[in-house]
């Protein structure tokens, strides 16, 4: 039976290994995928490359493309009633990576290479269907945020602009309004510039290695750790909201989330196919998602809270249809307080790069 796995080409004296695909059939082959990293950084296991890889989301996505691509040369060969060996499969390869080269000499025409934001646009667009749907709107909002940027500042942004007073002053443009990030935020925001230059430079645009100094960091503060107690749950799942059907449904959908341990992404688009009943148990089966990766499947013991919600809406099939996380969290907030949940609290946030000390009440804790 043809099967496919991930290794890395073991050379001595080298830090960073080269990553084959090796192909079983009737004998086996190689495919070199072009892309190296440091054996530290692969899990064996999965084939794949760990989460501490600062690139390890566009590696390990293509690794699922490279893989399918082969895959699919195989169902190709099953469906024309050829045995897919092993150097076959090569041969099939190798032709189709020549038809492509062909394809670009006839063109003629030596392509330039993308602008940065031409890049960022590319990548957003090939990886929609790879990512969910959060992580691409983030994607999104960081162009519009970068391209405001530049024509603020009146400056023009590209792969071999990005320095240290590019760095320095791009968060000081997210701390001051109309953005007003706080520390957090703007290290996401580096995070996703980081992500798109990660990628260009794997793909031989971008030469400028800046970015990856110790100094072009992600800035991030510690957050106090602020959570809904047992007792504050049960006043939010025993609150009457039967007189405003759109709190009482986001209320209903919020504590589904508590009490499977899911993201927002993946508890609010739990369907009737989630559900399942194994040895006379009720489970709610399902595979968390974030960003590019899938995990494996996991299993979820039916809390009895959420078996009286369902029974409440008379089945899966009629639980209440997903909200935006901007409206559930705005919601809950209001939950919060109709449920008595009003407690101060003292937190030390900050203000763009400075730090301050915030009273709040504790609904404004209640999300997701």
């Amino acid at each position: 039976m043809a099967s496919t796995k991930y290794v890395l080409k073991q050379k001595k004296g080298q830090t960073e290994l080269a990553i084959t695909l090796k192909y079983y059939h009737d004998g086996n082959v190689q495919f070199s995928i072009g892309r190296k990293i440091k054996p530290k950084y692969w899990n064996e296991s999965k084939q794949r490359v760990k989460l501490s890889h600062p690139n390890n989301e566009s590696i390990n996505g293509y690794l699922d493309m490279f893989e399918k691509q082969i895959n699919d040369l195989v169902n190709e060969t099953y469906a024309k009633s050829i045995e897919p060996n092993a150097s076959y499969i090569k041969e099939l390869y190798l032709k189709s990576k020549e038809k492509q080269t062909e394809v670009v000499e006839n063109l003629k025409v030596e392509e330039e290479k993308p602008t940065l934001f031409e890049f960022m646009l590319q990548y957003i667009e090939e990886s929609k269907n790879l990512m969910v749907n959060r992580t691409t709107q983030s994607y999104k909002t960081f162009y519009r945020l970068l391209k405001n940027y530049s024509i603020k500042r009146k400056k023009t942004i590209d792969f071999d602009t990005i320095d240290f007073t590019f760095y320095n002053d791009f968060l000081k443009f997210m701390y001051k309004p109309p953005y007003s990030y706080n520390l957090n935020t703007a290290g996401g925001k580096i995070k996703i510039l980081k992500k798109f230059l990660n990628e260009a430079t794997e793909r031989g645009l971008n030469s400028n290695m800046i970015f990856r100094s110790k100094k072009f960091a992600r800035p991030r503060q510690e957050t106090d750790k602020i959570y809904l107690t047992l007792d504050e749950l049960k006043k939010i799942y025993l609150c009457d909201l039967s007189y405003l059907p759109y709190l009482d449904k986001t209320r209903d959908r919020f504590m589904i989330g508590c009490f499977t341990g899911l993201r927002y992404g993946n508890f609010i688009e739990l369907k009737e196919e989630n559900f399942k009943e194994i040895d006379g148990k009720q489970f709610i089966t399902v595979r968390p998602k974030k960003g590019w990766k899938i995990s494996e499947p996991v299993v979820i013991p039916l809390h009895p809270c959420i078996k009286e919600i369902i029974n409440k809406y008379g089945g899966t099939i009629n639980l209440p249809k997903p909200i935006t996380s901007q409206k559930l969290n705005d919601y809950i907030k209001v939950i919060g307080e109709r449920a008595g949940i009003d407690d101060a609290i003292m937190q030390i946030e900050s203000k763009g790069s400075y730090l301050q000390e915030v009273r709040k009440n504790t609904n404004t804790y209640c999300k997701t």
